[in-house]
């Protein structure tokens, strides 16, 4: 897989990926959907997309109890060593921006973390297609964590509420809902492209000392426009394989730092 002329693309092991980073000036990870599909857990995307297209079950019950049960999955998933990787890569200091066609990527993150070293994360984390736990405020554009409690409301025909403009509406079940004050985020596909476009065009302003690759199977479209846009001027790409090793290579390297 080429990911662009103006760097060399090599396949690396994660141990190997984590020392690049610590001597690279400036990285940028690009994180395609296999990570999820990896802690056992499938693409809410497609399900949830096409339960709200589709004319039949478009209801809110059908297309948030879709939403509400990756929500639940996502909360219940264990901390595992992909997580763990996730965490060193994306936490080291060089990292600059993170790209990622995994809709479940905020709450992948390790829950042992304290907060302010995951929204320092989140911060830096970009994605592609939307958040499936994340509501966008037509008001202010803000995006809020769309909780279970939050879900329940709206499965009842009940008002959520921004948590940054406070602004109070119905949340709604597809993208085409004009009269409504939220989507979910998912539901956004088109600005959420937009938008990750317009920041990588940004970034690759820059030259990138570094940009990592992990998961580069089944991608979307916009991950691969994305990919080439930030290659363009990245100095050397490395693209991550056999991320069923991570345990080993990740003590490993954890064992060479202490």
């Amino acid at each position: 897989m080429s990911f662009g002329a103006g760097s060399r693309d090599i396949l690396v092991s994660v141990d190997q990926a984590i020392q690049s980073i610590s001597t690279a000036r400036s990285c940028v990870l690009l994180v395609g959907p296999g990570l999820s599909k990896d802690l056992g857990i499938d693409n809410a995307l497609d399900t949830v997309v096409k339960t709200a297209n589709a004319p039949v079950t478009n209801t809110a019950s059908n297309v948030l109890c879709a939403i509400s049960s990756y929500c639940g999955q996502l909360l219940s998933v264990p901390n595992s060593p992909v997580r763990e990787m996730i965490a060193e890569l994306v936490a080291d200091q060089h990292v600059v921006r993170v790209y990622t066609d995994d809709v479940h990527m905020s709450m992948l993150y390790p829950t042992n973390a304290n907060t302010a070293h995951i929204t320092d994360i989140e911060s830096r984390t970009v994605c592609i297609h939307g958040q499936v736990a994340r509501f966008v405020c037509n008001v202010c554009t803000a995006k809020s964590q769309l909780t279970q409690a939050a879900l329940f409301k709206a499965m009842n025909n009940k008002h959520v509420s921004c948590g940054v403009c406070g602004t109070i509406g119905a949340l709604a079940t597809n993208s085409k809902s004009t009269d409504c004050k939220f989507v979910p985020d998912v539901l956004c596909a088109r600005e959420n492209e937009r938008m990750a476009l317009e920041m990588a065009q940004s970034d690759a302003a820059t030259p990138i000392d570094l940009l990592l690759v992990l998961g580069a199977t089944n991608v979307s479209e916009s991950w691969s426009a994305i990919s080439s846009v930030l290659s363009l001027t990245a100095t050397q790409t490395l693209v991550v394989g056999q991320i069923e090793r991570v345990p080993q290579a990740l003590v490993d390297e954890k064992t060479r730092v202490v």
